[in-house]
C-alpha cells in the first residue's frame, strides 16, 4: 500500500532491491513546482513540476540494496506552490513486497 495525506495521491508504486517506482498525481486545485519524492532507506527523485491533476513516475534509487521480502518504510513529498515560494511536505508510508 501506499498513503499520503490529501493533495498528493499515490496512484501506484514497484518495490525492486535497487529502485522504488512511485507514480504520485496532484489532487491539489493548484500546480506544482520543485516535486522532491524520497523513500526511507534509499535515496530521492525530483521533477521541475506536477500540474494540477497531473501523474508523474518517480525513480528512487536506493543508495543499498533492500533486504528481506517486503518493504516498510517512510514515504516523503517535499514541493513548492506555484505563484508562491510556500514549500509543503507531505509524509506517508509505503509498504510491499520487493519483486
Amino acid at each position: 500500500s501506499c498513503s499520503l495525506n490529501a493533495g498528493m495521491t499515490c496512484t501506484d508504486f514497484k518495490i525492486s532491491r535497487t529502485n522504488i517506482m512511485v507514480t504520485l498525481s496532484n489532487s491539489f486545485d493548484y500546480d506544482t513546482k520543485s516535486v522532491i519524492t524520497e523513500a526511507q532507506n534509499c535515496g530521492y527523485s525530483s521533477v521541475p513540476d506536477l500540474a494540477k491533476g497531473e501523474s508523474k513516475t518517480f525513480t528512487i534509487a536506493c543508495r543499498y540494496p533492500l533486504q528481506g521480502s517486503s518493504y516498510d518504510g517512510v514515504l516523503s513529498v517535499q514541493y513548492t506552490k506555484v505563484n508562491t515560494r510556500m514549500s509543503y511536505s507531505n509524509v506517508g508510508k509505503l509498504e510491499g513486497n520487493i519483486e
